[in-house]
């Protein structure tokens, strides 16, 4: 697809336009409906306020950062130069909308590829990760294409800028290590694989391309070693074993899922089945058009298009073979669908190159629009649901007063937005809440404070866990929803404080 300096300036403006209104709308949330997002935004007010004079954080809470990987949206948010953790939140995803959209521009100009189907790469902005709130892995997207970027010019052998980025790709493979460690190992994965199939080049260039993983694996190996008195239970190779031997093979039909999964929050019901599919679909028509009709000669492809085919095929595999956990990891093979839909709109870029098409830009700028909108509507009925809930709401933070709370209605459009919404506490008035933070297997935030006085947070109360009484003691408790029928004790010794919507705040009396 060749185009105009007149087609170049409208590609500019409407890839300029839509990317800034997502940013804008992202950043401009008061909330977001990202459901571990509010204990990532309490991790980071606990590291950025810890042992200050006047908060109990150091009483309840330990924080060790390094050498640990997933600290960066820790760091990022806790450092001073901001205002505050949600101001430093705000510009954090802020970064994130430009990059992402940007990460696939460069590496689809890398490998030879045209402009416009660059701006379907916006479909996947709120992929199942970033709707989970996996902050550090949000970021992590973006800089795994980076990577792989830096990796194809490498594998390309593109001249005098061999070392630049051979210093690029080092740099970012040990950025991924403290975005996420998942994150870290498939780009090392991917920069291997790019330098394996490279063509023309000789064994021992090879080699000398893949010592740039070295550093990134030394801090992977130093974790483990330093980490390893946080694996328990099962050990991966075991679970491994048992769901290669059978639950893969009952586990592998539900993958058909990926068609909608990484849009399925926009809406709610079979109507974001629906429209999550249809995005997929355009997207996966996109890039399987070109192809099939470059099939009967394959000389007719950019050489870009090997590293692409890769991108997707490494992808598509983590995504179809890995399990959905292992121990102490939630949420594992549905990281990679975003990869898959984002390889596509790459080797969709790489392959439209040569074909003049207007139909191309028209729908993807119409396409585009219509998400943003969904999107756009999306975040604002739910800062509308919830404009009650502010910082007013909760009490100021004195010593040795403890909120949990009991979220009974737990999720917006399907997802579980609201089950870690007592970090809220910790975040708006540097309080002491039950969090899950202490829990993760990996997590910088740990517990402290022993179980009695900081009880384990109970995050699925309004799914399938039932309460214990293990909050008789505390201070406060966050309702969220009415109480279950039949399970109306479960607020007793509690008496309402004051009321915001679908949320309650119950004083201990």
């Amino acid at each position: 697809m060749t185009y105009s300096g007149s087609s170049k300036k409208l590609f500019l403006v409407v890839f300029a336009a839509l990317v800034l209104l997502h940013a804008f709308a992202v950043s401009s949330s008061r909330l977001l409906p990202f459901t571990d997002l509010p204990n990532h935004l309490a991790a980071s007010t606990i590291a950025r306020h810890y042992g200050e004079f006047g908060t109990e954080f150091a009483k309840y809470f330990s924080v060790d950062l390094f050498p640990k990987p997933n600290v960066l949206h820790i760091v990022f948010c806790s450092s001073k130069i901001f205002p505050s953790v949600e101001t430093a939140n705000r510009i954090w995803y802020f970064l994130y909308v430009l990059l992402l959209p940007l990460s696939v521009l460069l590496l689809i100009r890398r490998l030879g590829g045209t402009l416009w189907p660059a701006v379907l790469s916006l479909l996947f902005l709120y992929s199942y990760s970033v709707c989970w709130g996996f902050a550090g892995y949000t970021m992590a997207i973006p800089l795994v294409l980076l990577s792989a970027w830096a990796s194809a010019g490498m594998a390309m052998n593109s001249g005098r800028s061999g070392m630049r980025n051979a210093a690029a790709s080092v740099s970012l493979l040990l950025l991924l290590f403290f975005a996420h460690a998942l994150a870290a190992i498939f780009a090392t994965l991917i920069h291997l694989v790019f330098i394996a199939f490279a063509r023309n080049t000789r064994p021992l260039r090879k080699a000398a391309n893949c010592l740039t993983t070295v550093p990134a694996l030394a801090m992977l190996a130093v974790w483990w070693l330093y980490g390893r008195s946080f694996w328990f239970g099962p050990s991966a190779s075991e679970h491994l074993a048992v769901y290669y031997s059978g639950e893969f093979f009952k586990a592998f039909p539900d993958r058909w899922k990926i068609l909608f999964i990484d849009n399925y929050n926009v809406l709610s019901g079979t109507t974001a089945v629906v429209v999550g599919t249809a995005f997929s679909l355009i997207i996966i028509a996109a890039a399987a058009i070109p192809l099939i009709r470059k099939q009967k000669d394959a000389a007719l492809r950019p050489e870009g298009t090997r590293y692409a085919l890769l991108l997707l095929a490494a992808s598509l595999a983590c995504y179809l073979f890995l399990p959905k956990d292992l121990p102490g990891q939630a949420i594992l093979a549905q990281r990679f669908s975003v990869f898959v839909m984002l390889s596509l709109v790459i080797v969709a870029g790489i392959l439209w190159k040569g074909r003049r098409s207007s139909l191309v830009r028209a729908v993807a700028t119409v396409v585009c629009l219509a998400h943003l909108v969904l999107w756009w509507s999306n975040f604002h009925s739910f800062n509308h649901e919830n404009e009650s809930f502010t910082p007013d709401f909760f009490p100021d933070h004195w010593k040795g007063k403890i909120l949990s709370g009991l979220i009974y209605n737990y999720t917006w459009r399907g997802r579980p937005a609201y089950i870690h919404y007592p970090g809220y506490y910790i975040t708006w008035k540097k309080g002491i809440a039950t969090t899950s933070i202490i829990g993760y297997r990996f997590g910088a935030v740990r517990r402290k404070a022993k179980l009695p006085v900081l009880p384990a947070y109970l995050e699925w109360i309004g799914k399938f866990q039932r309460y214990d009484g293990r909050y008789e003691s505390l201070d406060y408790l966050l309702v969220r929803g009415a109480v279950p029928p039949g399970r109306e004790n479960e607020t007793d010794g509690f008496e309402p404080l004051r009321d915001a919507g679908k949320w309650r705040l119950l004083k201990n009396n």
